[in-house]
């Protein structure tokens, strides 16, 4: 019972870390360019991201140099995100859609 008490806390501790703000700039790996996770959501909040609300789970991904910010936005078989870009400044919504309906 200990040892599932200590897996428990540690999986808790590291998703706890990952949304408190180890995420807080995200780097883009190939040309070294950044973005707060706040100036990310300023541009979404201003771009066609905006016809969904902006949650609060978001990631990088630095090998795209790009965050993913998830919306809630309802369309059968899809599961939306702001994708904004780190070097451009650009946003923009990925269905991310399953084709299955």
């Amino acid at each position: 019972m200990l040892i599932v008490l200590f897996l428990f806390v540690g999986i808790l501790v590291r998703f706890t870390d990952f949304q408190s703000g180890l995420a807080d700039t995200c780097v883009d790996s190939r040309t070294g360019a950044n973005m707060s996770w706040e100036m990310a959501r300023s541009i979404a909040l201003a771009s066609e991201c905006a016809e969904g609300n902006l949650t609060d789970f978001r990631m990088c991904n630095a090998y795209t140099g790009t965050w993913w910010i998830e919306l809630d936005l309802d369309r059968p078989g899809c599961s939306p995100a702001c994708v904004v870009d780190v070097n451009t400044g650009e946003a923009k919504i990925n269905w991310r859609c399953t084709g299955l309906r």
